[in-house]
């Protein structure tokens, strides 16, 4: 084989190798509900001069992690692999 046609095969090649590895490399994405979170639900709702009870902020979280829940549950029937991660918010006291 020519030098130049060798060296074209060789990076035509290696362009391809990247290609798939580029294509097999999971990706990562962060999914936010529509929905505000616990924290800002309070806080809207004291702000408008109706604070929730903590009972009725449990009340919404549960309804929150029955959304992510389906959600989850969608992407496991669509094959989709994930991991789940999630951080506290605070409260706007600080606790």
């Amino acid at each position: 084989m020519k030098p130049l046609l060798r060296l074209v095969v060789v990076l035509l090649a290696l362009l391809a190798g990247a290609a798939a590895a580029a294509l097999a490399a999971p990706a990562a994405y962060i999914v936010t509900l529509k929905q505000d979170s616990g924290a800002v639900h309070a806080a809207r709702a004291r702000a408008a001069g109706n604070p929730l009870s903590a009972t009725d902020l449990e009340s919404y979280r549960a309804d929150l992690r029955g959304i992510q829940d389906e959600l989850l549950a969608a992407l496991t029937a669509a094959g989709v692999h994930y991991t789940l991660a999630t951080a506290p918010a605070p409260d706007f006291n600080g606790g």
